[in-house]
């Protein structure tokens, strides 16, 4: 199951993690610090659809989130990776801390006494709520038809921290293969967007999210050599390639929390 959010405390359910916007103002070092009395974090934030949630939820008010810049680097305070920004072009200042001012953002002087947004996460080992659990990975079956970037944004909208599957070495490949065609059984639908594209200047293959692993598992035949066809699904356990723009369900992967 997903963590729970505790309604009446004033947390909000968003993607299996819990909001709340404490109003009380306070430097973004303080509301860190509150953030974890509570068990989490100040908020890191992961795609469009969860940036516009906290930025409504926010009430309009400029509120610390979790992006920091530490020897000239930003990352958020709960360790996540900096894969998605919404800085607002007109306030980029030398400050370390970052605020959301109605849904972007701007970094500003630490010391100064804001309201905040806390974030806490999946509960530690467990999946959720929808997908399934193999080893320390969770798994999201969607059956409804989407063109490749859209299932990407498909994802994201699922969970945050969620992208199209990849495998990152041959015993990952054949545990996640054997995995979802057990969980196909009885799906009406056989063939899924997986997280893998071609640069179509190079025509190199490559996994999105950057892993280095070369086990391909290609369907006799391909990948084809047609340059409009630069994205791939699976069909059951081999591989094909298709322009991005046809439509396919797809599966999402992301790490178990706490794992």
């Amino acid at each position: 199951m997903p963590v729970s959010c505790d309604a009446d405390g004033g947390w909000v359910d968003y993607a299996g993690a819990c909001y709340l916007f404490p109003s009380e103002m306070t430097s973004a070092f303080e509301a860190e610090s509150r953030c974890q009395e509570r068990g989490g974090h100040l908020a890191s934030i992961h795609s469009d659809q969860e940036n516009l949630f906290v930025g409504r939820n926010g009430e309009g008010a400029p509120r610390w989130i979790g992006l920091q810049r530490v020897d000239g680097v930003w990352g958020w305070s709960d360790g996540s990776p900096v894969d998605y920004q919404n800085w607002n072009e007109n306030f980029i200042f030398n400050d370390t801390y970052a605020i959301m001012w109605i849904d972007q953002w701007v970094n500003d002087d630490c010391s100064v006494g804001r309201p905040y947004i806390c974030r806490l996460h999946d509960q530690v080992g467990a999946c959720p709520q929808g997908w399934e659990s193999l080893s320390s990975d969770c798994f999201l079956l969607v059956d409804a038809p989407a063109a490749f970037g859209t299932a990407m944004e498909g994802c994201r909208a699922a969970n945050p921290a969620a992208n199209l599957l990849t495998f990152e070495s041959r015993d990952d490949t054949n545990d996640i293969v054997a995995f979802v065609v057990n969980s196909l059984s009885g799906r009406p639908v056989t063939e899924y967007w997986i997280g893998y594209l071609r640069n179509p200047s190079t025509m190199a293959w490559r996994w999105i999210d950057g892993n280095a692993n070369q086990d391909e598992r290609w369907f006799p035949g391909y990948p084809e050599e047609d340059a409009s066809k630069n994205c791939a699904h699976l069909i059951l356990s081999s591989w094909d390639d298709f322009p991005p723009g046809y439509t396919f369900p797809f599966v999402c992967k992301k790490e178990l929390a706490g794992a």
